[in-house]
């Protein structure tokens, strides 16, 4: 910082000017090599810091019902994500999400809900939303991370027996191959 400053009042003084070019030429130069500086790491940082969610995903521990299994696929900071119950995927990807900075991804829906589960009385215009978040936990002294997947539901209005509020629910799953054999 002191280099800089000298340099400075020294080229602002006139001095060196014949040797090194013009004051604001330098002046210039110089922010732009430590801008370059500072954003330079920052980018590299980025990059190497994205998350890898790629590869199936199996349930450790339901809590009831069959195992939820995960594919997902990943090109850059976008995932698509296939869900199943039974270990079978279909051919298109049920959502899409964009892993952000602290390498969370997030996706929001709007929550609908049926006529026949509607209650008299309320606007179904805007029934609730769903979110769905995928973050990775590395544990200490493993090499393989968690998935930690959450499915949040807020409910504006009733439908169906859900009352009006939010439904949490998590999960956590492993690569396939590192996934116990009996769940």
């Amino acid at each position: 910082m002191n280099a800089w400053r000298r340099t400075n009042v020294r080229l602002t003084e006139g001095q060196n000017v014949k040797k090194y070019g013009s004051g604001i030429t330098i002046f210039f130069a110089v922010q732009f090599i430590a801008l370059g500086l500072a954003v330079a790491p920052r980018l590299l940082q980025g990059a190497a810091s994205t998350a890898n969610y790629s590869g199936t995903w199996v349930e450790t521990k339901p809590q009831q019902g069959p195992a939820l299994s995960l594919r997902i696929t990943q090109e850059g900071s976008q995932i698509k994500v296939q869900m199943s119950f039974t270990g079978a995927f279909s051919g298109n990807a049920q959502a899409v999400a964009t892993i952000g900075s602290d390498g969370t991804a997030t996706i929001a829906t709007p929550q609908g809900c049926r006529e026949q589960f509607r209650h008299p009385g309320y606007n179904y215009d805007n029934p609730g939303e769903t979110i769905l978040t995928f973050s990775l936990n590395h544990p200490a002294g493993s090499e393989e991370p968690i998935l930690l997947y959450t499915h949040d539901t807020k409910w504006n209005v009733p439908c169906d027996g859900h009352p009006i509020g939010t439904e949490h629910e998590s999960r956590q799953l492993r690569h396939a191959q590192s996934a116990p054999a009996n769940r």
